[in-house]
């Protein structure tokens, strides 16, 4: 057992609830378990500090960034971080990651992105997609449109939480963290193929 498995032990805070997203429950199984730094560890590939994750698990941070969510996708389904366990979890995306750092959910469109431009254009214009969606139009198209920052092309902003779960009838989460190259699976590679010459 590590250090932080015997701080967070002696929080006694574990209980599960209906409002724990799957990756909670994950994480909350693992410290009842007393395995918690070890499975972030091995889940992360120790890129980041684990005690961002225990307030999050605790609910000091109600959000989780999504370089955590990146860094952690192989071995948990980015979906479970925007899905509670009373709500259905939606079928994993399968891809192989090319190692991109976690710069790249700035810097390149994932297939998140690609879906989303799409449901833009079905609508005609981005008013009328905010409209129908019932989001933000600002936030709409800095999630889409790219800006200039030290040089080179970025995101304006990443998807946030609320984002994400707003559009999870339409977009898979797990889509937000991978990118068309990545992709496993022949039917999505031919269907993002067809929509990026389309875009």
């Amino acid at each position: 057992m590590t250090d932080i498995d015997d701080f967070l032990l002696s929080e006694n805070r574990y209980s599960f609830s209906d409002d724990d997203t799957y990756a909670v429950k994950d994480l909350k199984k693992a410290m009842n378990e007393k395995k918690f730094g070890k499975y972030v560890e091995l889940c992360s590939d120790n890129r980041f500090n684990v005690w961002y994750l225990t307030k999050y698990m605790r609910g000091v941070t109600q959000k989780i960034g999504n370089i955590y969510v990146y860094y952690m996708r192989e071995a948990i389904q980015p979906a479970k971080w925007y899905t509670k366990v009373a709500e259905k979890l939606s079928k994993p995306v399968e891809f192989k990651s090319k190692g991109y750092p976690a710069e790249a959910l700035r810097t390149r469109d994932s297939c998140g992105h690609i879906l989303l431009r799409k449901l833009k254009n079905d609508r005609g214009s981005y008013d009328a997609a905010a409209s129908f969606y019932n989001v933000d139009i600002v936030i709409m198209q800095n999630v889409m449109l790219y800006a200039k920052k030290d040089g080179e092309k970025q995101h304006k902003s990443l998807p946030t939480d609320s984002f994400i779960r707003t559009f999870r009838k339409f977009i898979n989460p797990d889509y937000w963290f991978i990118f068309p190259e990545e992709l496993v699976n022949e039917k999505d590679k031919i269907l993002f193929n067809r929509l990026m010459e389309k875009l």
